[in-house]
């Protein structure tokens, strides 16, 4: 996508759909009649560039929107009759319609050093105000500082995609695994994996919505992502203890790279041990599962690999996340696409009931790891962007004060989402690993920088089909920094118009979706 046809998404007044923009007349009635409006050859045009589309879809807003709102700034209309009303940057919305100035407060004092072996943390913050009260999101800029404060004194360890591992690489992750599995240590693989789910080890969770099994994890929730980071770093400080090669991370899994298969160590039970010259048993194939009743079962499998190999599908959502200025709505897309989809995907027809799609047994599958390894990386990706361009802002007003935002009722778990205490990684009688366990570094507020923590980087950030680091940072920089206004709803990228009809959920079966259609999603903006 050129930079030209973004401007159109400038334009004052734009009708959007998957595929389409269609200039409208400005919106002064709050009855907007699209038909009435629509010129099928229209011109869509603004200050710098001249450009055309033409209306494949007349009819996809049904004639009349009704939309009750008298919008100061803008208006974003739904062919479901609804529409909301959105303000430019360095403006917040007040009672729905109007839109008021937004400035930062100033920076706060740079925090206590939060130490490490890769340099440590200090951060500092300032808060987005408008007529007094929180704004997140609405000012421009930085919200959030972070630096170094200690020395470094050990070698990082690097992520790297599983299918770009060496031979001796993958020799030593073949022989670590192996050994790591039959660790039965407090820092041994059986320990570590049942905090996820099963046997449900966090007693203290059980009156907050979701954890009615005392299960430790968090999913859709603000934490989904600073507790997964957390337990994939302890997997992998607890693998590094049987690796020969101390720099070697837990490789990732990227399913956005075309493929005709998933990697064999994902699913044969031998695989070809390079350096051994010979076949081995696959570490990452199965998983012993011991129940208290005195089974012992195995993780299961029955994988649909047209859901796991929708390469454009699992891109697509990705980039989508990516490109959220809201928190939330980042959350949500990436959580949906691509986590779910891999995570369902795995297991299907109702065969899993030790399986990937299971809270309890989905860690038990050591595809966990590589999975979300990769989901991380994403975490790693958003905060790089952020950094480059200078729109940082890791602060508990802006990320929960978002997720809070959209959701009517806000619990305490979510309210207070930052500064919880993530478990087990706080219990010391549970979690004897210092870099995962030193006070502070189980706090949301901290996950965040997983170079300066917990001493781990990644390869590259390049993603698949040809869509390479610098093409990201290109679309990132069109939809979020060189625009008057965030809008969450349709992004303009090299991969094509991104909305949720082509990047968020699907028709599934069992929860994996398994055809990739193009429902619409059109919406329509009036910007004055």
């Amino acid at each position: 996508m050129t930079d030209n046809l973004f401007n159109l998404m400038l334009s004052k007044v734009v009708v959007w759909s998957v595929v389409v923009w269609i200039q409208v007349q400005a919106v002064t009635n709050r009855t907007f009649n699209v038909e009435a409006h629509l010129d099928h050859g229209a011109t869509v045009r603004d200050n710098t560039t001249h450009a055309f589309r033409k209306l494949e879809d007349p009819g996809a807003f049904n004639g009349t929107i009704l939309c009750q709102l008298e919008c100061e700034q803008g208006t974003i209309l739904y062919p479901n009759n609804s529409c909301r009303c959105v303000c430019k940057k360095n403006f917040a919305l007040h009672n729905d319609t109007n839109c008021e100035p937004a400035s930062w407060l100033n920076w706060s004092s740079w925090s206590k050093c939060l130490r490490s072996e890769w340099g440590g943390l200090q951060v500092r913050e300032r808060i987005c105000k408008s007529e007094g009260r929180d704004s997140p999101g609405a000012c421009n800029g930085r919200g959030s500082m972070a630096r170094t404060c200690t020395d470094i004194t050990k070698e990082f360890r690097i992520r790297k995609n599983l299918n770009n591992l060496l031979d001796e690489e993958l020799h030593d992750l073949l022989q670590a695994m192996t050994k790591f599995k039959q660790d039965t240590s407090m820092n041994g693989y059986w320990n570590i994996v049942s905090w996820h789910g099963y046997p449900g080890r966090c007693r203290w969770n059980n009156n907050i919505t979701g954890h009615e099994n005392n299960h430790c994890s968090w999913h859709h929730h603000p934490l989904f992502q600073p507790w997964h980071r957390l337990i994939m770093v302890q997997l992998e400080l607890g693998l590094s203890k049987h690796l020969k090669n101390k720099t070697l991370g837990i490789p990732y899994w990227d399913w956005t790279v075309k493929a005709h298969d998933i990697p064999d160590l994902l699913t044969k039970p031998k695989i070809y041990d390079p350096i051994l010259k010979k076949y081995v048993t696959n570490p990452f194939y199965k998983t012993l599962i011991k129940i208290d009743d005195g089974r012992r079962v195995f993780n299961e499998r029955k994988p649909d690999y047209r859901g796991l190999l929708m390469d454009r599908y699992l891109l697509k959502g990705t980039v989508r996340a990516l490109m959220c200025h809201d928190y939330y709505n980042y959350d949500s897309q990436h959580s949906f696409i691509p986590h779910d989809q891999i995570h369902n995907c795995m297991c299907v027809d109702g065969a899993c009931d030790f399986g990937m799609p299971t809270t309890s047994y989905a860690a038990y599958d050591p595809i966990f790891m590589v999975h979300h390894s990769a989901m991380d990386r994403l975490f790693a990706i958003r905060r790089e962007l952020e950094e480059l361009y200078g729109v940082a802002d890791w602060t508990k007003s802006r990320v929960v004060g978002q997720y809070a935002k959209s959701n009517n009722e806000s619990p305490r778990d979510i309210r207070d989402a930052f500064d919880w205490p993530l478990s087990p990684f706080c219990n010391s009688s549970m979690n004897s690993e210092p870099v995962t366990g030193r006070e502070g570094m189980w706090l949301m507020s901290n996950a965040y920088y997983n170079e300066q923590l917990f001493g781990y980087k990644y390869d590259n950030f390049d993603l698949g089909s040809g869509y390479k680091w610098e093409v990201l940072r290109r679309d990132f920089r069109r939809n979020v920094i060189d625009t008057d206004f965030w809008n969450d709803d349709h992004f303009v990228t090299e991969l094509g118009d991104l909305t949720k009809a082509n990047s968020h959920e699907l028709p599934r079966l069992d929860g994996c979706a398994v055809e990739y259609s193009n429902p619409g999603f059109h919406v329509a903006i009036d910007w004055k």
